[in-house]
């Protein structure tokens, strides 16, 4: 259901306006709310600007979302305008557990430079980061476990590495799904067409949390023999 609002056109005009949706949290804290409307902008046919105020009583900041029609393959009684992205931002640092950024310096940085690509709405770029970092935290992984096969490991196909060099069943499968989905980001044809960029860093999280759990274990393991 599209929101209702109004707002002046490029002509100083006031004209009503249907939107998809309001932002869902603030760019500037991160708090989820959905913030309050001051006023909007029209200045194309195409284009709303909407300027929102934080609900959050430690920012209480003004930020503007951009919005673009939103084109369908079917009439609708009016135009829908559909979120695009907020301005300005801050970008959200990500703390990495100390296991993980001891075992993959390269992945924490490949996916924090993905989630600024992301935050700034280059969701194309976004999603070969991903999978970028993703191939980085599961070749590291392996040669943590198998120190002495590192060469063949920096050489081989991701999905043979996940294969031949993972035995944890729940990292691997995990680690084969989030595969697939980061192909999705860099080949042509898309296979996976009802999953997106918020399934693929779902995957890469579930891979990274189940890797620090088994390096973890390990680590309990071997301090504790009888």
């Amino acid at each position: 259901m599209s929101l209702k609002i109004k707002a002046i056109d490029a002509e100083n005009r006031e004209v009503a306006l249907h939107i998809t949706s309001a932002p869902n949290f603030c760019p500037l804290c991160y708090r989820d709310q959905v913030s309050v409307f001051v006023t909007a902008f029209k200045p194309t046919y195409d284009t709303c600007q909407i300027v929102y105020r934080c609900t959050n009583k430690d920012c209480q900041s003004f930020y503007i979302a951009y919005y673009r029609e939103d084109i369908k393959e079917y009439k609708t009684i009016h135009e829908e305008y559909k979120l695009i992205t907020t301005r300005p931002q801050n970008i959200k640092e990500l703390i990495f557990e100390k296991e993980i950024r001891k075992l993959s310096p390269n992945f924490c940085e490949i996916f924090q430079e993905a989630i600024f690509a992301e935050m700034r709405n280059y969701k194309q770029i976004a999603g070969v980061g991903y999978r970028k970092s993703l191939e980085f935290l599961v070749k590291d992984f392996c040669i943590k476990k198998h120190p002495t096969k590192k060469q063949e490991i920096k050489k081989a196909w991701l999905m043979s590495c996940i294969k031949n060099y993972i035995s944890d069943l729940t990292i691997q499968r995990c680690a084969e799904l989030a595969t697939w989905l980061g192909n999705d980001e860099t080949h042509y044809i898309r296979i996976w067409k009802n999953k997106d960029i918020n399934d693929l860093k779902a995957l890469i999280q579930l891979t990274k949390n189940w890797m620090l759990t088994n390096i973890q274990t390990d680590k309990y393991v071997r301090s504790m023999k009888p």
